[in-house]
Order: C-alpha cells, then sequence, then structure tokens
C-alpha cells in the first residue's frame, strides 16, 4: 500500500493491490458506488469491465475475484488523482494537460513520492 492509497476505502484498496492503483481509479470513476457487480471466472473481450480497464487487468481481478459480486466504492476525487499522476508517464506540462490538474501539483506529487523512496544518508545501518 502507498501513501496516496492509504487514504482510500478499504475495497477500493483491495483493488488496487490486484489491478494497480490506476486500473482501480478508472473503476472508481465509471462504476464507483456500485454494488453487487459480477466478476466472471474467466474475462471475455466483450464484458463491460474490459472496457473500463482492460484485458489483462481483468483477467486479474477474475484469478482474484472470480465468480463473486463486489462492490466498487467511490474514492476521494483529490487521492484518485494523486494515483493517476503516480502511474502516469510523461512530462509535468503532459500529465497536468491530461490530467487537468496544475504542473505545481504534478511536480509536488511526484516530489512527495521520491522522497519516500530516497534513503536516508545519514541513517545508521548495522
Amino acid at each position: 500500500m502507498t501513501d496516496s492509497t492509504r487514504s482510500w476505502p478499504v475495497g477500493l484498496r483491495r483493488l488496487a493491490i490486484v489491478i494497480g492503483p490506476a486500473a482501480a481509479v478508472k473503476l472508481a470513476e465509471v462504476l464507483g458506488g456500485t454494488e453487487n457487480i459480477y466478476i466472471p471466472k474467466t474475462a471475455r473481450i466483450d464484458h463491460l469491465l474490459t472496457s473500463v480497464i482492460g484485458l489483462d487487468r481483468l483477467e486479474d481481478l477474475c484469478s482474484a475475484f472470480g465468480g463473486e459480486r463486489i462492490e466498487i466504492p467511490r474514492g476521494t476525487f483529490k487521492d484518485l488523482k494523486k494515483a493517476q499522476i503516480i502511474d502516469a508517464e510523461g512530462s509535468n506540462r503532459d500529465v497536468a494537460l491530461r490530467l487537468r490538474v496544475t504542473q505545481r501539483y504534478v511536480r509536488r506529487v511526484r516530489s512527495e513520492l521520491r522522497n519516500q523512496y530516497q534513503p536516508d544518508l545519514f541513517k545508521k545501518t548495522e
């Protein structure tokens, strides 16, 4: 679990672990707040979820929840945008334009992520 997903609803975090944060965000945007979504045992190209998250991610979802009915929770807009920024490729400007946020916000989110994974050079290790 990353810091960006820590404040997400449990169900959305569970989906992000299985299909990745970007696909979980997409599901929340399209189907968020719906209940009893049947996850097939095997992925099909003509399934509604394939059009939302793609066949590869649906296969992952089927492996984890095939044959079950799940709820697709809504997320918080701010945290969902962070996940999209973290998963996005391209320059800060390109990502900002594509996601309709400011370049400054993209820089800040990416900076938080870099700082999170940088080793502490002054920390004593044994």
